[in-house]
């Protein structure tokens, strides 16, 4: 069993940890009326990084198609005949 101090101690982190972790989100989530946004690239960046993004996406998706498993012509057949 653990002593009282230990649970102290383990209590005092987890409410610091809880603590620091909602002051970062509500930081990051909290918008001001009168800051300017930190990032604000422009619109040519902002259409290339896009066009990577979504050719990265493509690509991870093609690899992912070559590695499924296809079912086999009969029970393709099949499934058809009986869906009609």
């Amino acid at each position: 069993m653990l002593s009282n101090v230990v649970i102290m101690i383990i209590v005092i982190v987890a409410c610091l940890s809880a603590t620091a972790l909602g002051a970062g989100i509500a930081s990051h989530l909290a918008v001001h009326e009168n800051q300017l946004p930190v990032y604000d690239f422009p619109h040519e960046q902002r259409e290339y990084m896009q066009s990577i993004r979504r050719n990265y996406i493509e690509t991870l998706l093609g690899g992912a198609r070559r590695f499924s498993v296809q079912p086999p012509r009969q029970v393709m057949e099949s499934v058809v005949r009986e869906s009609m």
